[in-house]
């Protein structure tokens, strides 16, 4: 730590406030946080532009994580370290690639999904390299894009869509014309380029059209001509097209020859690129909200769009990192990636991060993580924080607090959480003993989850006996209630073997 203030950048400062709130004894986590501390060293980082820690202190005030709770000071914060985000991806061209694995999940399916995603990459390349036009599309985007196990490789994604578009393909056509404008995989040349993304237009491709747009707007290849851009970008809107839209948006946003500015349009557009995950659009949008431009200034929702931006084009590689990390065995260096996303308050990683702590039976720790994610709505940290407080997992036990958690996880839509109020009301355990409403929160279960229908029977059977357990009489014609049932059960065990000997053996 004292090799990091040496050093006294934006960087080493978010270093040393990291290491002061998960410090650790030998890879070891520790309970001692010195969380004052950690914050002025992150304020350090923060005014130096370091994003990551721009992050943190946004999630903080928004939150009231040890700041004090302030949506502006949040959205501020969330704002200077988008804008950087968004440039960078612009700038440099980069395709962020989502990483989702929710490290419980893969546990309980047993399934590895890098090896998965290889055997899928597989299956296309060998239809790819037998001449089927779909799969050399697929593979070309999988190494021009990265992902499913594929790093990105632009001469190798070159050389697929080169294979495709000579069948005519009219995707292949528009992403070569587009390698060939930007010269990825290949020397520039707006010529070709303008020739392909025609060809493919032609066929109505929206990349076409949308790349042609911006050939005409840009004035690439072409001369400038607005008009004929807004034409292109429509006709590929029409396919609901995100980088279209987003084109539009900008064109109202900013007012051009042919159009006045309108913010009430900008937004119309800008929310439907936002919509199908087109990260510039996002980011606009927040602007929009934080600004009170084309609509009334509304701080919740400007913070959680350029959250969203973040966590897409920033915080994912830490998710990737961390996740290949945990594949090859390397637990404590996942964790400690896993933690800094979690920090920046991505949901992903506090669950994650609470999961391992609880492989390692370190629930107190593993109490505190998923009581952020169960923060950020998710409903498996209130089932995880319902079963602890159940169980008396890194605290003591609480039956009421349990049932609040389930109650959450629930409204949420959880299954299992559902499942577990009925059983509480069933048997009074936290929550008032009703069986109608245990039988109500069963059926529920049902409902969101048909593949619990084995379990959820089995409980209903429970229920009714346990129903008829505690409200049958307990005398019947002045005997005990299971003297008769026994006698019945002969009775019925008699008539049963007389019917057997009369109708069957004699046959």
């Amino acid at each position: 730590m004292d090799y990091y203030l040496l050093a006294a950048t934006s960087a080493a400062f978010r270093r040393v406030a990291f290491i002061l709130l998960h410090p650790r004894d030998g890879g070891i986590p520790k309970n001692k946080l010195d969380i004052a501390k950690a914050l002025v060293y992150y304020e350090f980082a923060a005014r130096g532009g370091d994003v990551e820690a721009q992050m943190v202190l946004g999630y903080r005030y928004f939150y009231g994580h040890n700041l004090p709770k302030s949506c502006k000071i949040a959205v501020e914060y969330l704002d200077k370290a988008a804008s950087v985000v968004v440039k960078t991806a612009k700038e440099s061209n980069i395709k962020f690639m989502s990483d989702h694995v929710r490290l419980s999940e893969e546990y309980a399916n047993g399934r590895d999904r890098i090896t998965e995603e290889q055997d899928i990459v597989q299956f296309y390349k060998y239809s790819a390299d037998t001449g089927d036009i779909e799969a050399q599309v697929t593979m070309g985007l999988f190494y021009f894009q990265g992902g499913l196990a594929s790093p990105p490789d632009a001469l190798k994604a070159f050389h697929y869509f080169t294979e495709a578009a000579a069948q005519g393909d009219s995707v292949a056509m528009a992403n070569l014309g587009y390698m060939y404008a930007h010269g990825v995989g290949t020397k520039s040349d707006n010529d070709t380029a303008i020739h392909l993304y025609q060809q493919a237009a032609e066929k109505g491709s929206p990349h076409a059209l949308t790349f042609l747009g911006e050939s005409y707007l840009k004035g690439h290849g072409t001369k400038p001509n607005l008009d004929t851009a807004k034409k292109l970008f429509l006709k590929a809107a029409e396919q609901n097209y995100p980088e279209a839209l987003f084109h539009l948006g900008n064109m109202y946003f900013e007012g051009t020859s042919i159009d006045a500015k309108d913010l009430i349009q900008a937004l119309m557009y800008y929310q439907r690129a936002a919509t199908l995950g087109h990260l510039e659009a996002l980011y606009k949008l927040g602007y929009m909200n934080k600004a009170g431009l084309g609509s009334t200034t509304h701080c919740g929702n400007a913070f959680k769009l350029l959250k969203k931006v973040l966590e897409r084009g920033y915080v994912s590689r830490f998710t990737k990192e961390a996740y290949n990390y945990y594949r090859v065995g390397n637990e404590d260096l996942a964790l400690v990636v896993y933690e800094r996303a979690a920090e920046m308050g991505l949901e992903l990683a506090q669950s994650n991060s609470a999961w391992l702590y609880e492989q390692k039976k370190n629930f107190t720790v593993a109490l505190r993580f998923y009581r952020d994610a169960a923060e950020l709505e998710s409903a498996d940290a209130h089932l995880k924080l319902g079963d602890f407080y159940y169980y008396a997992l890194g605290t003591t036990s609480n039956f009421e607090k349990a049932a609040s958690y389930y109650l959450a996880g629930s409204e949420l839509r959880n299954p299992q959480s559902t499942f577990n109020l009925g059983t509480m009301h069933q048997f009074g355990i936290g929550l008032p003993k009703d069986f109608h409403l245990a039988k109500r929160y069963y059926d529920m279960t049902l409902e969101l989850s048909p593949d619990a229908y084995l379990p959820v029977t089995l409980a209903l059977i429970g229920l009714s006996v346990h129903y008829l357990s505690e409200n049958f009489p307990t005398e019947i014609w002045g005997y005990n209630w299971d003297t008769v049932a026994i006698c019945v059960c002969l009775l019925l065990l008699f008539i049963l073997g007389y019917v057997r000997q009369r109708f069957f053996v004699q046959r």
